[in-house]
């Protein structure tokens, strides 16, 4: 760009940072209202971040398998319907679907519930999902 000869290299410098903190400001509250929203819709399901806090799993193998679970639920439209309608997650039926043990989904339910929410919403989430590293869509 070619700029006005009244400005000088301070001047440039400093409308260069300003427009760096702007950018990271309209972001920062993009992030913020995005975690909101989120935070409305898992709300419904009677989960909470502290939820997600306590049931998040601390081992790789059992985050990949709920993992695993949730992606199969948000391709199952017959299993997420059921989860939008009752707002529980179908176990059994998942647990055939997924191949993942009923015991591991009941205790990562909340977990299992989040991450298929943020999967199916995955375009209105683009922050959370590339926080967690989502598995995309397909």
């Amino acid at each position: 760009a070619v700029l006005p000869e009244s400005i000088d290299n301070s001047d440039v410098f400093g409308y260069n940072k300003a427009w760096e903190t702007y950018v990271s400001d309209m972001a920062a509250r993009e992030r913020e209202e995005e975690i909101k929203e989120f935070e409305k819709i898992i709300n419904q399901y009677n989960v909470s971040f502290m939820d997600l806090v306590r049931c998040s799993p601390r081992h790789r193998d059992t985050r990949q398998s709920l993992m695993k679970a949730a992606a199969v639920l948000t391709k199952n439209e017959k299993l997420f319907k059921e989860l939008l309608d009752n707002k529980k997650l179908p176990l059994a039926d998942l647990e055939k679907a997924a191949g993942v043990s009923r015991k591991t989904m009941e205790r990562g339910r909340k977990y299992i519930i989040a991450i298929a929410i943020l999967i199916h919403n995955q375009n209105d989430f683009s922050y959370l999902g590339s926080y967690i590293n989502l598995p995309l869509e397909g």
